[in-house]
């Protein structure tokens, strides 16, 4: 990286801080937290029994994979299956098998901000699945989704699981599903995966690390 373009996004990174502390109320993007070592306590955390999350959806998604992965090649001779935000895609390696093994034609684009977590999904698919085609991109939503409406003719799928649309601001919420409705053709789909409303309790001690 040139010394520009280190000091353009050194004045970004302190216009986005100054932003979210004078904002009412006060907030900082979660994309700030995911570097090597950030990454490693995210990944802690998914571990522990408070944060259901993870552990709902994989079991969601293991009971229902066939009926999904059909759902996705419904009248379509192709699929590009784009994830934002894709971590270590340990709920993803699910669909990506089940798809595998029902002969489908289609690749993989997992997204997320932090290269380190593409790289090591990376690794991990090309040992466990060799004969996928993986193609990472490292980016937030926004950027992510400019790339989505260029990616050729194939029915695209895109991802969006563990409730990472509660990682955005209402504003911010608003302008991704936007950025996104202008990115997809008739025939594409998401997959998105919410949660539910519950007590706050829980959900604060999911995100809390009690250790």
């Amino acid at each position: 990286m040139d010394e520009q373009t280190l000091i353009k996004a050194d004045l970004q990174f302190a216009n986005e801080i100054k932003k979210g502390l004078t904002d009412f109320p006060k907030h900082l993007s979660s994309k700030f937290i995911y570097d090597e070592n950030g990454d490693k306590i995210f990944q802690e955390i998914m571990d522990m029994p408070s944060y259901y999350l993870t552990n709902c959806e994989y079991e969601t998604l293991q009971r229902n994979r066939r009926q999904i992965v059909e759902l996705f090649a419904k009248n379509s001779n192709s699929i590009n299956l784009i994830e934002l935000g894709a971590g270590d895609g340990k709920k993803t390696k699910l669909l990506l098998e089940e798809l595998y093994n029902c002969n489908t034609n289609f690749k993989y684009t997992p997204i997320d901000i932090s290269q380190n977590a593409l790289d090591l999904l990376h690794s991990s698919l090309i040992k466990e699945y060799p004969n996928i085609e993986v193609d990472p991109f490292q980016g937030t939503y926004i950027e992510s989704l400019k790339r989505i409406g260029n990616t050729g003719d194939e029915k695209n799928i895109i991802l969006f699981l563990g409730s990472n649309i509660g990682n955005l601001l209402h504003e911010q919420a608003i302008l991704f599903l936007q950025e996104l409705e202008k990115t997809m053709k008739d025939e594409d789909m998401i997959f998105l995966g919410c949660d539910q409303k519950k007590d706050p309790q829980t959900i604060l001690d999911a995100y809390n690390d009690p250790e």
